[in-house]
This record gives structure tokens, sequence and C-alpha cells, in this order.
């Protein structure tokens, strides 16, 4: 939903969904919504999660 001020209100599972094997991550922002600032994904994992891995060109944080 689009708000008068430009910005955004997606709610639970809104957005542009993606299935990965084991997961299903539903888009919030991409680099195009943000002028390649950040992307933002909900995820909602199942077991172990991704395993250990490093970001090389980009930061990755968790809101839980």
């Amino acid at each position: 939903m689009a708000n008068n001020d430009n910005s955004t209100i997606l709610g639970p599972e809104d957005g542009k969904v993606v299935l990965v094997p084991g997961h299903k991550i539903i888009h919030k922002a991409c680099g195009e919504d943000t002028g390649g600032a950040y992307s933002m994904a909900e995820v909602c994992l199942e077991g172990d999660g991704p395993p250990q891995h490093i970001h090389k060109t980009e930061d990755e944080s968790f809101y839980i």
C-alpha cells in the first residue's frame, strides 16, 4: 500500500515471493526500490537455516 509521502507499507507475507529449496523468501524492498542502498526480505526459516557463509560486498542483519 502506498501512502502520500511515497512510503510503502507491507504486511506479513506481502511482497514478491521467491521459493528456494527449504525456504520461502518474500522481498519487501529491493535495490530498485531503494536506489541501490539496501534490500529487505522476510524469511521464515525451517530447520537450521542457511549454512555459515560470508558476504564480501554487503552487510547482513536480522530482525527476530
